[in-house]
C-alpha cells in the first residue's frame, strides 16, 4: 500500500480528492480480499496473519490524509476479519497488527470533520458523504474487537487516552455558511486539539454526525463493548459501568432507546441490558447481584418506579416483531422480575403483562417458540396464584434496603 496515500499538508482525511491509478487499485485490491475472506474463518485466520498486509493496513490508518475511500475498504476488511476469524484472528489484528490506535484516529478525525458539516445544503451533503460511508466501517471494525473478552478493557482504555488531533480543514465545497458552523462545532480550526475516542463516540450517540447509520453503529459498538466486557469477568464490567455513566455514554444509550426507530433502538436497549446483567456467571445469568442493583437505580428502576421510562421502553420492545429486540426486552424484564422486590408489581403497573403475552402467543409479530416459551415462564413465575401474597411485607423490607 506504499504510495497510495496522497503525502498532502495537514492531518485531517481527504474528502472529494481525485483517485489516481494508484489509489484506484488499491482500493479494488482491499475489496476483493474482504469478499474472498467474508464468512470464511481458514482464509480469514491465514490473512490476519499476514505481517506485511497488517502493515499496509496500519500505515494507511494513520496516515496524515488518507483517501477516504481507500480508509473505508480497510475499515471493512479489518470489519470482516473480526467478524469471521474470531477470538485469534482478533488477537492478531490487535497484538500483532496493532491497528486498534489507527481505528480509533480515523473514527475521531471523521467524526469531527463529519459534525463539522451538518446542513441541508447539497454541497454539504456531498461534502459529508465519505465521511459517513468512513464512519460505516470504522465502527463495526472496532465492534467486532470489543465484543471479545481479551480486548474489552484494553479498547476501553485506548478509548480514553487522549490524542492530539491536527487542524481542522475546511473542504470550499461547504460553502461559507457551513465552514462558519464548522468552526464552531469544532471549537475553532487555527489550531489542533486534544480529544478522546470517547467524546468522539459520545458526538456519534448523540447525533452530532448527521446519519442514522452513524448512531446505529454507535450504539452497536456499545452492545459490543458490553458483551465482551461480561465475558471478560466483573471487573472489566465494573470498569466499563463506571466509564460508561460519567462520560455521558449511558445517558445518550438511554435517549436512543426511548426516541429512535427500532434498529437503533434495539442496539441501545442490548448495551443497557448488558451493563445491568453483568459479567456471565459473576453478576449476570439473570440474578441480580449488587452491581445489577447499582446499574438500574442508574437507569431509575429502583423503588417500585421507572424514573427515566426505561423498563417501559423495555416492555415495548416486547411487541416489536424483531426476535433480537423481544430478546433484549425479555432479559431486562426478566432481570427486573427476578431481581427486585416488588419488581412484578412494577412491571404489571407498565401493563408488563400484556406485553408478555404478546411475546406468549405471538400477538407482536414475533414468532421464534424459544422466546414464546420464555415469556410464557416468566409470566407462570411471577403472575401465578400466589402473586400479590406478602407484597406489603416485601415492600417494607424493599424499602429498608433502597430498593
Amino acid at each position: 500500500m506504499d504510495g497510495a496515500t496522497p503525502a498532502t499538508e495537514g492531518g485531517a482525511v481527504e474528502v472529494g480528492a481525485a483517485e489516481s491509478p494508484a489509489v484506484r487499485c488499491c482500493g479494488t485490491a482491499l475489496w476483493a480480499l474482504g469478499m474472498m475472506v467474508r464468512g470464511r474463518i481458514q482464509e480469514t485466520a491465514q490473512l490476519a496473519h499476514q505481517p506485511a498486509l497488517l502493515a499496509g493496513l496500519r500505515r494507511l490508518l494513520v496516515a496524515p490524509r488518507p483517501h477516504l475511500p481507500l480508509l473505508r475498504e480497510a475499515a471493512w476488511l479489518l470489519a470482516f476479519i473480526g467478524a469471521s476469524g474470531g477470538a485469534e484472528a482478533t488477537a492478531a489484528l490487535v497484538e500483532g497488527g496493532g491497528v486498534v490506535p489507527g481505528l480509533l484516529l480515523s473514527m475521531m478525525r471523521c467524526v469531527r470533520q463529519a459534525a463539522a458539516l451538518r446542513g441541508d445544503d447539497p454541497a454539504t451533503l456531498e461534502a459529508a458523504r465519505p465521511l459517513h460511508q468512513a464512519l460505516l466501517a470504522l465502527l463495526p471494525a472496532l465492534t467486532n474487537i470489543a465484543a471479545e473478552p481479551a480486548h474489552a478493557l484494553p479498547l476501553l482504555a485506548e478509548l480514553q487516552a487522549m490524542r492530539p488531533l491536527p487542524p481542522l480543514p475546511l473542504p470550499p465545497a461547504a460553502g461559507t455558511a457551513a465552514a462558519a458552523a464548522a468552526a464552531a462545532a469544532a471549537g475553532g480550526s487555527e489550531a489542533g486539539v486534544a480529544a478522546s475516542g470517547v467524546q468522539a463516540w459520545l458526538a456519534c450517540l448523540e447525533g452530532r454526525v448527521s446519519h442514522r447509520g452513524v448512531v446505529r453503529g454507535a450504539a452497536a459498538l456499545a452492545a459490543g463493548l458490553a458483551a465482551g466486557a461480561c465475558r471478560a469477568g466483573d471487573v472489566a464490567v465494573d470498569a466499563l459501568r463506571s466509564t460508561l455513566r460519567e462520560a455521558g455514554v449511558v445517558g445518550a444509550l438511554v435517549a436512543l432507546l426511548k426516541g429512535s426507530a427500532l434498529d437503533i433502538r434495539k442496539e441501545a436497549a442490548a448495551a443497557l441490558t448488558l451493563l445491568c446483567t453483568g459479567a456471565t456467571g459473576g453478576d449476570g445469568g439473570g440474578a441480580a447481584g449488587p452491581g445489577s442493583l447499582d446499574m438500574l437505580r442508574v437507569l431509575g428502576v429502583a423503588r417500585g418506579a421507572d424514573a427515566q421510562g426505561v423498563l417501559g421502553c423495555m416492555l415495548a420492545l416486547l411487541r416489536s416483531p424483531d426476535a433480537d429486540a423481544v430478546h433484549c426486552g425479555l432479559r431486562f424484564v426478566a432481570l427486573v422480575l427476578g431481581g427486585l422486590r416488588r419488581g412484578a408489581v412494577l412491571v404489571e403497573s407498565l401493563d408488563g403483562i400484556d406485553a408478555l403475552e404478546a411475546v406468549q402467543y405471538g400477538t407482536g409479530g414475533c414468532r421464534v417458540p424459544e422466546l414464546q416459551a420464555w415469556a410464557g415462564e416468566l409470566v407462570d413465575a411471577h403472575y401465578g396464584e400466589d402473586y400479590g401474597e406478602g407484597e406489603e411485607q416485601e415492600g417494607e423490607e424493599g424499602e429498608d434496603e433502597g430498593m
